[in-house]
């Protein structure tokens, strides 16, 4: 009901919804089912929690049934009475949800917001503004013998994009034969080229993250 009014009131506005993740204790405790929004289709957006709980994030894509979730990422401390120094983004956190979500991130809050967290911000937005079509349609294909966490990979009319991601504190090497179906191209961040077939190393300092960007 309220986003056939809101459309009719004013056309092209888009109706956001926020809950938890689509799990039996979200629907009890809050009164939010994501399977029956997903079956009205009742909203244009969908906000979702914080953290990583990779089957819930799952069965919410699944019961929006084609509306973009947007997943969480939450600054601690964001209580204005603690003066612990704030986590900052980093581009390894903030590329892991911008992969596990469907319609973008919502960082809670802004005003935790520091010139680390902007920095890791944009680095993370213009490599998704510039493959835009591959993060919005692309196939995700997780590599043999790698952690799906950290190594994720997106595919789309030629194009592969091979995510390293480092969301931890601690310095994280990885060693990833590539397909050479996927062809060759070079390393988005470090602009160092990568050949069609080649196994390669990443070293990733912590928080960091690297993108191989391959066509065929």
């Amino acid at each position: 009901m309220f986003r056939r009014t809101i459309h009719e009131l004013s056309p092209g506005t888009h109706f956001s919804t926020y809950s938890g993740y689509a799990t039996p204790d979200n629907a009890e405790r809050y009164g939010v089912d994501w399977r029956h929004v997903g079956d009205e289709q009742g909203c244009d957006h969908a906000g979702c929690g914080y953290g990583r709980p990779v089957e819930a994030i799952a069965a919410t894509v699944d019961a929006l049934k084609g509306i973009p979730l947007v997943c969480g990422a939450l600054l601690t401390p964001y209580e204005r009475d603690i003066l612990t120094p704030v986590t900052a983004l980093t581009k390894g956190w903030l590329l892991r949800t911008v992969l596990d979500s469907t319609g973008g991130v919502l960082v809670y809050d802004r005003t935790e917001l520091d010139g680390r967290s902007w920095l890791a911000m944009g680095e993370t937005t213009r490599l998704v503004a510039k493959y835009e079509p591959v993060f919005l349609h692309g196939k995700h294909v997780f590599l043999p013998n790698l952690p799906p966490a950290q190594v994720e990979a997106l595919q789309h009319e030629g194009t592969t994009l091979v995510c390293f991601m480092n969301p931890s504190s601690k310095v994280m090497s990885f060693k990833a034969p590539l397909p050479s179906e996927w062809g060759g191209g070079e390393e988005f961040y470090s602009g160092r080229k990568v050949s069609a077939g080649a196994t390669v190393e990443v070293a990733l300092e912590a928080g960091e993250a690297e993108v191989m960007v391959l066509r065929r």
